[in-house]
């Protein structure tokens, strides 16, 4: 075979090996990716949504919290108001203003709460104030002391309370016609503002005996 025959065989087999692998290249894309190409994004996709998924925190609502005290779920029970009745309830009222029925009736003021509350007795008849009691609820006995010497910075007309059994720190008020003392609970923390209009409270000293008797109750 002369040298010239070499040289056209040669060719004829470099084209011929080229065509095959362009052939295997075709192959490959027309097959697509082979089982081993990666992980499956469509099957983790479709386990993520069983309860996998990133939580979405743009758009999230915040979790509610289950209270012991709420009949529902996910709600804050309120607090009862509090309770005023130990203190001074009507009969005790209708004690301090006799002969003449009285009613309850509103005290504008604070909003009331688990700490705080408050109650008026009026008589039925007329227009004079009444008597009144305002409570307040500190967590120690010396926030009790604190409060009232804060509310004595609030009144007008402030004085030290005469002698009595009422804790230190005890004062009197004077406005419009009404007579306030301010006094804070024996053993328990409690701050008292026990008000009454001039019409039964002639002089101090049926108020005193009655804050007396209200900052040694239990």
């Amino acid at each position: 075979m002369n040298f010239s025959a070499l040289l056209a065989r040669s060719r004829f087999l470099l084209v011929l090996c080229a065509f095959a692998a362009l052939v295997a290249c075709a192959d490959d894309a027309a097959e697509g990716p082979k089982a081993d190409a990666g992980p499956d994004v469509t099957a983790s996709s479709e386990e993520a949504g069983q309860g996998d998924v990133a939580p979405d925190f743009e758009s999230a609502q915040p979790a509610q919290e289950h209270v012991a005290t709420s009949t529902k779920r996910g709600t804050i029970a309120a607090m009862p108001p509090l309770s005023l009745g130990t203190f001074l309830s009507r009969s005790d009222a209708q004690e301090f203003i006799p002969n003449t029925p009285l009613d309850e009736a509103p005290f504008p003021g604070q909003r009331v709460s688990s700490s705080y509350n408050a109650v008026r007795y009026t008589p039925r008849e007329g227009d004079s104030f009444g008597l009144a009691l305002q409570v307040w609820s500190p967590p120690t006995n010396d926030a009790a002391a604190e409060r009232v010497a804060s509310l004595r910075e609030q009144f007008l007309n402030v004085a030290d309370a005469p002698q009595s059994a009422l804790p230190e720190g005890a004062f009197t008020s004077e406005r419009a016609g009404i007579r306030t003392l301010v006094f804070r609970s024996t053993e328990r923390s409690y701050a008292f503002a026990l008000s009454c209009g001039l019409d039964h409270c002639r002089n101090w000293r049926p108020l005193i005996e009655l804050g007396e008797s209200i900052a040694k109750k239990q």
